[in-house]
């Protein structure tokens, strides 16, 4: 597996949506405008989620966009993919030795 060095995009969740909305178009409004913000400062369409809090019962609505990643990221991520891919290959080199061993021929 070859090391990515192109940019990638990242699925970035953005804050819960609360409100205190006294009715559904003010619901609706929150969430249009929550979509125009991240649609002019990222580019992205925004997506919904419903999704369980830790500690209590309720449910939380949290929106999530994509986004390019920073350069400080993507140096991080290539820094890891190397280094991991690094790892994998002398792991292989290892296997490939053990089992290179065990079922060759001896004559």
């Amino acid at each position: 597996m070859a090391v990515n060095l192109e940019r990638a995009r990242i699925r970035d969740r953005g804050y819960s949506v609360c409100g205190d909305w006294k009715s559904a178009d003010a619901f609706i409004e929150e969430i249009r405008r929550i979509e125009k913000h991240v649609q002019e400062a990222y580019g992205s369409n925004v997506e919904f989620e419903v999704t369980d809090h830790q500690y209590d019962e309720g449910q939380g609505l949290y929106y999530f966009f994509y986004r390019d990643e920073s350069d400080k990221e993507m140096a991080e991520r290539i820094e890891n993919e190397t280094r991991w891919e690094v790892i994998r290959a002398e792991q292989e080199a290892k296997e490939f030795a053990r089992l290179k061993a065990k079922f060759e021929k001896k004559d």
